[in-house]
């Protein structure tokens, strides 16, 4: 065998099939019938290199993944536009161990709408906004620390990173 587990492949798969996606002639086709597939945004080595790894492992369920390769300023003028589909890397999603209002920048709904935000997966929720003000205005450590639990449950949840 390859060494690869395609438990995670397999499930994915299942996921495109129950929401209407097929597989005609190799291509994955979308419930209209259009191909899917989308570009990954690279702006170093290192990034093509995960991003080709991707790419070889969606072609197996027959998602097309085109990649290219921007410098820094490209790459940063398209991310203040919302202009890409995936982009690789974690720059700049550090965060400090006592999250604060840099949130609202991060993910939420206002930011979803400015260009050049920080909300780069454009997340606009009203449960997400809800969290971070909560967050904002806890007055106990418990009221704290219950909010930024229910932030991360739902940006887990919503699969944005």
């Amino acid at each position: 065998g390859s060494g690869q587990d395609r438990k995670v492949l397999k499930a994915a798969f299942e996921l495109l099939k129950s929401a209407g996606f097929r597989v005609q002639d190799g291509r994955m086709l979308d419930p209209q019938g259009n191909p899917f597939g989308f570009e990954i945004l690279t702006s170093s080595q290192d990034e093509e290199r995960l991003a080709a790894i991707y790419q070889r492992t969606l072609e197996k369920i027959g998602i097309d993944v085109g990649i290219r390769s921007l410098d820094g300023d490209q790459i940063q003028s398209r991310k203040q536009r919302y202009d890409f589909e995936v982009l690789i890397g974690t720059s700049g999603f550090n965060n400090s161990l006592s999250p604060g209002s840099e949130q609202l920048g991060r993910w939420g709904s206002v930011a979803a709408k400015t260009e050049g935000s920080f909300n780069l997966a454009g997340v606009a929720d009203p449960a997400v906004d809800a969290a971070i003000d909560a967050m904002l205005n806890a007055r106990t450590k418990e009221d704290y620390v219950a909010a930024v639990r229910v932030l991360d449950r739902l940006l887990i949840s919503g699969y944005y990173i």
